[in-house]
């Protein structure tokens, strides 16, 4: 809430992740031609705003975390880097996710009520 409030551009960030602008390398001696990261001075103000609004995600999702979480995101370089590995970490993988639904299911399907027990 507190990232769509502030702009709703944010949530993009996490979902989407920032565009890196890419300039085609010329081939030298024999190799192929390659896509590279602009430099620097190559950049646009547009993707300038890009990396602001992604820092900011970044501090955001940092400042709301504890200490333990904080921890585990340190090394991410993104927001949506952050938000993956926190995915992963609070609610586990596409794998697991389904696991857990499976084990529920059979433990709804196996549920039996005791001989001494009413339905209220």
């Amino acid at each position: 809430m507190c990232l769509k409030a502030t702009d709703p551009e944010y949530l993009s960030r996490i979902y989407d992740g920032t565009h890196r602008p890419m300039k085609l390398d010329v081939a030298v001696a024999g190799e192929e031609e390659k896509m590279v990261d602009n430099d620097k001075k190559d950049y646009s103000p547009e993707y300038l705003s890009s990396i602001m609004k992604d820092a900011k995600v970044r501090y955001i999702l940092h400042s709301s975390l504890d200490s333990v979480m904080s921890n585990r995101v340190i090394g991410c370089k993104t927001a949506k880097e952050i938000w993956d590995t926190l995915e992963v970490k609070c609610q586990g993988t596409t794998a697991i996710k389904k696991n857990m639904r499976t084990i529920l299911t059979q433990e709804y399907e196996h549920f039996e009520s005791k001989s001494d027990e009413s339905l209220t």
